[in-house]
Parts: structure tokens; C-alpha cells; sequence
């Protein structure tokens, strides 16, 4: 489908599904929207089954309805590039139910909502989120985990709920990217791993009772930290926290942040940290102010991304270093010539 429009349709009954598309073969979309269509089942929008291939490009699947999987539900391969999946709404699962493979790249998921489920439910599949939103979302969150979850250059924002579930044997990495002002925990981790590099978590827990990282269980797995910032607080942090050094917690010391190059204890004013808005670059960040403590803490050999590679450029694409070393967290301040 190009140049094309899917609307106002409805799929009912007890085994229904896909209230504009039912796919279990191969399906593109370009430059296309999906609206307004609804289902008793799963897939309101979309409905890719039977591990069917699914492309968007430029594309938008909004304001559909379901019962399960509001926006896109699959099993299959999904694609999303500079695409949107906004406003769908239904008791589970309001923006993308995956069991299968699922890539955003440059791509946003807002807006969704639902009785339980979340912006992105990834259950036991492969998602891997770059260059993109998730934010707006309500019910349980933005992102929900259970398989394995890579999050590159992103933003997971304004949630209701946490921002980022990861569940039991889940493996989740979050890299360069920004985690802030969701209702609940920023992160919440129940088990399984979760990696965290160079990246900002700040003013989570708006809702009061949680913190910006909630270690729930770590019989399964840790957390592990590096070349990040927390502005807020940890709970249980002594039962799962792992730092690598060049972390930096404000104001408290709730992490366990215990590395001789980790500050803790950092007041606001010695952070002077911007508030998060659009910086440059395809998602919002929190930009580091002139003179923070933040700034050039990171050895150029020392920066580097969850796999041990250099890393150089920061989440908006600006080159890291500018200075000398590179600055803690997804923001690195540019240096004038």
C-alpha cells in the first residue's frame, strides 16, 4: 500500500482480528495511514499473524480500537521507520503487541492507551528501539519487557506508569538515551538483566511511593550502571545495582553507586541540568549547562556502549568527546571552536 488509507472499518465476532488489516504474508506500507478501525479481538489496526512481515515507511497507525493489541499486534517481523502509532486505545495492549521481531528506527509511539499493557509490549521477542519516542502513553507504561530489549539514542518519556518494565529473564539495554518524567519508576526491574550506559534518568516517580530505578527481584539477574545520570533516587539498590564507574546520583546516594570515579550526593546546582525539550537531533534530551559536574568525567578510553565499543556520539548525534573526555550521560555539551 502507497499513498494509501485504511479507515472506519470493524472486525467483530468471537475470533475476530484485525480491524483494518489481518496479514500473515508480506505487507508494506509507505506514506499510508491506518484509522479509525476497530476489532472484538486483537489487532485493532493491524493485525500481522502467523509470523507475516510487516514494513511501515512514513506511515501512521492511530485512533483504533480492540480488545487486545490496539494499534498493531504480531507474531511475525515489524518494521517501523519514521513512523507513528499514536491514540489507539482498548483494555490490552494500547500502542504494539510483539511476540516476534520488532524494530523503530527514527519512529514514535505516543499516546496509546489501555486498561493493562503499555505503549510497546514486548513479550519473549526482540525489540530493538533507535532514534525514537515513546511517550504519552497510559495504562501500564511505555515499555513493558519480557524477551530481549535494546534501546539506542531514545527517549521514553511522560508515561503513565513506568517508563521501561523489565520482567523475570528479560534482558534489557538501554544506551545513550533518556528516561524522564514518568509517573512511576523511570526503570523497573523484576528480575532478569538490565544494562544501563551513558545514559539520563530523571524526575521519574511523579506519583510518589517509587523511585527512578525500583529493583523489585534479583534472583534472576542485576542492573548494571555506567557513564550514567540519576536524578532522583534507587530503591533496594543494594540488592541488584552493579556500578562500572562514571555515574553520577543527585541529590541523594541511594544507588550504591561505589566507584572511586561515581559522584554521589551531587546538589541541582552543581548538576545544572536543563529540562528535557528538543535539543538538536530526532528525540528530546536533557541538556548539561555550562560548568556541571558532569561534564568531561569520562576518559576518551572509557567511553564506550554496552558492548565495550567506543562510543562516539551522543544520543542527539553530536559528536563525543568535545572536551577532553566525554560527559556522563546521553547529552554531551559541544565545545565551541
Amino acid at each position: 500500500l502507497t499513498n494509501s488509507t485504511v479507515s472506519e472499518n470493524s472486525a467483530t465476532g468471537d475470533h475476530a482480528t484485525g480491524g483494518g488489516i489481518a496479514n500473515s504474508g508480506t505487507l508494506t506500507l509507505t506514506h499510508s495511514s491506518v484509522s479509525g478501525n476497530s476489532t472484538d479481538g486483537q489487532g485493532g489496526g493491524i493485525d500481522n499473524t502467523y509470523e507475516g512481515t510487516l514494513t511501515l515507511t512514513h506511515s501512521t497507525v492511530s485512533g483504533n480500537s480492540c480488545s487486545y493489541g490496539c494499534g498493531v499486534v504480531t507474531d511475525g517481523t515489524l518494521t517501523l521507520t519514521h513512523s507513528t502509532v499514536s491514540g489507539n486505545s482498548g483494555e490490552y495492549g494500547g500502542g504494539i503487541v510483539s511476540y516476534g521481531t520488532l524494530t523503530l528506527t527514527h519512529s514514535t509511539v505516543s499516546g496509546n492507551s489501555a486498561l493493562n499493557g503499555s505503549g510497546i509490549d514486548n513479550f519473549h521477542g526482540t525489540l530493538t528501539l533507535t532514534d525514537s519516542t515513546v511517550s504519552g502513553n497510559s495504562g501500564n507504561g511505555g515499555i513493558y519487557n519480557s524477551g530481549t530489549a535494546t534501546v539506542i539514542n531514545s527517549t521514553v518519556s511522560g508515561n503513565s506508569g513506568n517508563g521501561l518494565t523489565n520482567y523475570r529473564r528479560g534482558e534489557m539495554t538501554l544506551s545513550n538515551s533518556t528516561v524522564s518524567g514518568n509517573t512511576d519508576s523511570g526503570i523497573y526491574h523484576w528480575g532478569g538483566t538490565t544494562t544501563v550506559t551513558n545514559s539520563t534518568v530523571s524526575g521519574n516517580a511523579a506519583s510518589g511511593g517509587r523511585s527512578d530505578i525500583d529493583i523489585y527481584a534479583d534472583a534472576d539477574g542485576m542492573v548494571t550502571i555506567a557513564g550514567t545520570l540519576i536524578v532522583g533516587s534507587c530503591w533496594q539498590a543494594r540488592l541488584g545495582i552493579t556500578s562500572s564507574g562514571h555515574n553520577i546520583e543527585s541529590p541523594g546516594n541511594t544507588c550504591g553507586f561505589d566507584q572511586p570515579t561515581d559522584q554521589v550526593n551531587v546538589s541541582a546546582d552543581d548538576l545544572k541540568l536543563g529540562p528535557l525539550q528538543d535539543n538538536g537531533g530526532p528525540t528530546p534530551t536533557h541538556a548539561l549547562l555550562s560548568g556541571s559536574v558532569a561534564i568531561d568525567r569520562i576518559p576518551r578510553g572509557e567511553c564506550a556502549d554496552a558492548d565495550g565499543e567506543p562510543l562516539t556520539a551522543d544520543q542527539r548525534g553530536v559528536q563525543r568527546p568535545q572536551g577532553s573526555a566525554c560527559d556522563v550521560g546521553a547529552f554531551e555539551l559541544e565545545v565551541g571552536p
